[in-house]
């Protein structure tokens, strides 16, 4: 114990000693906070429109090696969309180099060939200043990471943030496209009947085509959440990756449309690289060959005329059918026998002879989910309109995930919405062959995979190169936090920096609180040493102000000491009155559970939005929780071990949100993110996706736990924020297994000593690093929870003074060990007891359990005890997720 309190002591006198000001912090970052602050784009051609478009089309280009398609691009979506569809949409480039040598004579090259539509203002052209963009922070290398690599992806996230929070306000619809794709003809309205088709499902983008970065669609009224989200993460991983956490942030799955609208140009990406997985294999070229309409009834309530009936617009052999008077709402409807997969449809009306004789107006519609077969649809969707008497369009499937199995329905129907004198009418159908139908989704696999050749480009331009020294420091506040107010209600903040900031976040419930209960158990629990390594900040949320009156008065009189000595601060904070970025005004308000969701979201953004200075650490606790004695210093040791170790959230409970520490440098980052989901996601969800953000593929959560729920006062707290049961153990169960070691073996005394669960143990002498002791299952298991206890029970003597667990994977022949190892964790005090977890979809089980000497031990070494817990898979299905 005096060691303990030696090692606190000195852990505490290498905390940085200054002062911290806080109220003069908080108010100097919120007047210089937001990622947007500083961000001025110039419009270096055209001028934002007067009126609000249904679709603005953006592209992002930066100058590059090879060939530049912007020119090409911006042809081909002017010559694929006709005049009528120029007034929904606007398109808007962003040039995201700045150097003035590639600059100008871009600019100058798109005033030149596309003038009419900038003074018509369909195109507009921004660029960002250097300084607008943000800083490449000191980045903790990653598996195949590169600084070019890094660099590049950073600033390609900073310009997709930039150029769609310019976009926000301009249109219903934002358009990602490349710098380098060609359009389907007609691909606007392709684009507008799909909205029209999805107005009242919830989405959170419709794809367009397989590329990378080409055909999402959004809402405009999420580009700022998702502008926002991409500056948050700028430096963690490519924009596809994000956007796919994104769309888990929202709960909703990509929706796909087949066949793409977009197809890549040339053999190169913008990295400059060749590759032939460039080009989407769902567009759709020219060459579409014959068609096969399949067989069906043709049904019309026109009147036909010159003895033709109405099966001959669809044959295929020539005839037609004609019909002198058509009025608004005439209908000539198509019924398929069968269920059909129909990818193209054509419509021919009138005579080359007589311009007269076409359909002046009308649209072709698609009908699905027919519970009369006979003549007639349930639903139908808008696939176009007739142009000159005429209509050739692909047909677009969705497929949210997954290709879609089973054909639907696929019915035709035309409505003339103008009176006309007569029609010739012909039906062309093209029909996919009922051939398995390929999945060229990408996949985060394949986005991997271009990855691997993208990190072989080791040139980045010298502009990329200047932004590592000329980008401003960044500020450490949110913009989603500028509203942010704070009260001190009881005691001050401490001079000192301190090794923990223990937070707790409180809301009126009414049938109590137990926070005091959770506050004597979190004093009494902790020494005298312990408690000067700590703050314990205290966040009331409530708008009653004689429950706030009432709390702080009982604080005070039972805690006056800890309030005195610094160790305790009690504060209020609020967001303002101002909807933060992302929110609706005037949005109905939720009540129930739907209310506290975002509540409780907002006070642990508070809570650690203003414990960003305070300490070097931040523990989250929950107002109902006992605390284990000396959890302190369990956490203190704990931290020293994963010292050198990359980690994002350490856990020291099962429960969903209390017992998680966090670096305090992550806190501005987490707390923004749990505002900019507070309606979307759950807390313990945004918890989860927080350190898969940041590279903490799996929990990292050490046992036994020492934070326990007691029990709430609050019904509405039990019901909408249920507490997970923590597992019961129960004895370990060691699985079949040969043990191998390269440590001395003095006595007959065994390595397999330490893994038989009795009270033999395995010692040596004078281990060197890089000494292991390794378990080789006879088969792979489903390993739940590892113990490894090295030392003597008692005194704790002759134990491993530095090491760590490893997980194996991919058996080695002969049980000689595993191909693979993944850090499970470091010893604590010569000990690890921690749970095991997979990654997502993982269907992969351990083989291997490794204990590594990480440093020579010039004495005994006893490895008294390896446990292992394992799950069957009947356990793990009644257990559900964790």
């Amino acid at each position: 114990e005096e060691k303990e309190e030696l090692a606190l002591q000195r852990a505490q006198m290498q905390i940085n000693t200054r002062r911290t000001k806080h109220l003069e912090s908080f108010k100097d970052m919120q007047e210089h906070s937001g990622p947007f602050a500083n961000v001025n784009p110039h419009i270096l051609l055209g001028a934002p429109p007067a009126e609000k478009k249904l679709l603005t089309i953006g592209i992002s280009s930066e100058q590059q090696c090879r060939r530049n398609y912007l020119l090409d691009t911006l042809q081909s979506l002017f010559s694929a969309s006709s005049s009528s569809e120029w007034k929904h949409f606007i398109v808007l480039v962003y040039l995201a180099c700045p150097d003035h040598g590639w600059l100008g004579p871009m600019t100058a090259n798109i005033s030149t060939l596309f003038r009419p539509y900038i003074q018509a203002g369909q195109l507009i052209v921004i660029n960002n200043p250097l300084k607008s963009y943000l800083p490449l922070k000191k980045h903790k290398k990653k598996l195949n990471d590169n600084p070019a690599y890094v660099a590049s992806y950073s600033k390609q996230n900073m310009d997709y943030a930039f150029f769609m929070n310019f976009a926000t306000q301009y249109s219903d619809y934002f358009l990602m496209v490349d710098d380098g794709v060609k359009c389907a003809p007609g691909f606007v309205t392709q684009i507008a009947a799909t909205v029209s088709a999805w107005e009242y499902k919830p989405w959170v983008t419709l794809e367009f085509s397989q590329l990378a970065f080409t055909g999402k669609l959004f809402h405009t009224r999420d580009l700022p959440s998702f502008a926002h989200f991409l500056l948050l993460f700028y430096q963690e991983m490519p924009y596809g990756f994000l956007l796919t956490h994104f769309h888990d942030l929202m709960q909703q799955t990509p929706i796909q449309f087949f066949p793409s609208l977009f197809q890549h140009m040339g053999n190169f990406s913008s990295f400059g690289k060749k590759s032939d997985s460039l080009n989407d294999k769902e567009f759709e070229e020219n060459d579409i060959g014959s068609p096969s309409n399949p067989t069906a009834s043709v049904y019309t309530n026109l009147e036909a005329t010159n003895e033709t009936v109405p099966m001959n617009a669809y044959s295929l052999n020539g005839t037609f059918f004609h019909s002198k008077v058509v009025e608004v709402g005439s209908h000539l409807t198509v019924v398929l026998d069968k269920p059909a997969r129909v990818f193209r449809v054509q419509v021919l009306t009138g005579s080359h002879l007589k311009d007269e004789t076409q359909l002046k107006g009308g649209q072709v519609e698609l009908g699905f989910d027919s519970t009369n077969r006979i003549t007639n649809c349930d639903d139908y969707i808008l696939l176009g309109l007739l142009e000159n008497g005429t209509l050739n369009k692909q047909v677009l499937y969705n497929e949210s995930g997954k290709k879609i199995h089973r054909a639907q329905t696929m019915q035709q129907r035309m409505w003339p919405y103008i009176v006309i004198a007569g029609s010739l009418i012909f039906l062309s159908f093209f029909q996919e062959n009922n051939e398995e139908y390929l999945d060229y989704s990408v996949s985060l696999e394949e986005e991997k995979k271009k990855i691997v050749w993208q990190l072989n480009e080791e040139l980045v331009s010298n502009e990329s190169k200047n932004h590592l020294e000329t980008f401003k420091e960044m500020q450490k506040n949110s913009p989603l936090l500028q509203c942010a107010d704070y009260k001190f209600l009881a005691g001050a903040p401490p001079w000192k920096r301190k090794l923990l900031t223990v937070g707790i976040s409180s809301m009126q419930h009414p049938q109590g609180s137990a926070l005091l209960d959770t506050l004597k158990s979190l004093f009494e629990g902790s020494t005298e040493t312990e408690l000067n390594c700590i703050v314990v900040l205290v966040h009331l949320l409530g708008p009653d102000s004689e429950w706030l009156s009432q709390v702080v008065a009982n604080i005070q009189g039972l805690f006056k000491a800890h309030l005195e000595a610094q160790r305790l601060l009690v504060i209020q904070g609020g967001l303002g009155a101002a909807p933060c970025p992302g929110e609706l005004q005037g949005a109905q308000q939720p009540s129930g559970c739907e209310a506290l969701y975002p509540r409780q979201k907002a006070g642990f953004a508070l809570l650690m939005n203003f414990a960003i200075n305070m300490s070097e650490n931040f523990l989250l606790l929950e107002d109902n929780v006992r605390c284990a004695p000396r959890f302190v210093s369990t956490i203190y040791w704990t931290l020293l071990a994963w010292e050198d170790l990359p980690w994002v959230m350490l856990e020291f409970s099962s429960l969903r949100f209390s017992g998680k520490v966090f670096h305090s440098r992550d806190l501005h980052r987490l707390a923004s993110f749990l505002l900019l989901f507070r309606k979307d996601a759950p807390t313990q969800s945004l918890l989860s996706e927080f350190h898969l953000l940041l590279a903490q593929s799996v929990p990292i959560r050490l046992s036994p736990s020492i934070f326990h729920h007691v029990d709430s006062y609050s019904v509405s707290a039990d019901t909408c924020f249920p507490e997970q049961e923590e597992k019961a153990f129960g004895e370990p169960d060691n699985p079949s297994a040969s043990v191998l070691s390269d440590m001395m073996t003095i006595a007959n005394i065994l390595p397999d000593y330490a893994y038989f669960l009795n009270k033999e143990c395995f010692s040596t002498l004078d281990a060197v690093s890089g000494n292991y002791l390794t378990v080789v299952f006879e088969r792979p298991q489903n390993v739940v929870r590892i113990e490894v206890l090295t030392g003597s029970e008692e005194q704790g003597q002759y134990r491993m003074q530095r090491g760590q667990v490893e997980l194996g994977y991919e058996p080695l022949a002969d049980a000689r060990g595993c191909a693979r190892y993944s850090l499970l964790g470091p010893l604590v005090e010569g000990n690890l007891d921690q749970r095991v977890f997979y990654e997502a979809d993982s269907v992969e089980q351990l083989s291997c359990i490794r204990l590594l000497l990480l440093a020579a031990q010039e004495s005994w070494l006893l490895i008294r005890q390896i446990k292992v817990w394992t799950q069957s898979e009947e356990e793990e299905g009644s257990m559900g997720a964790v």
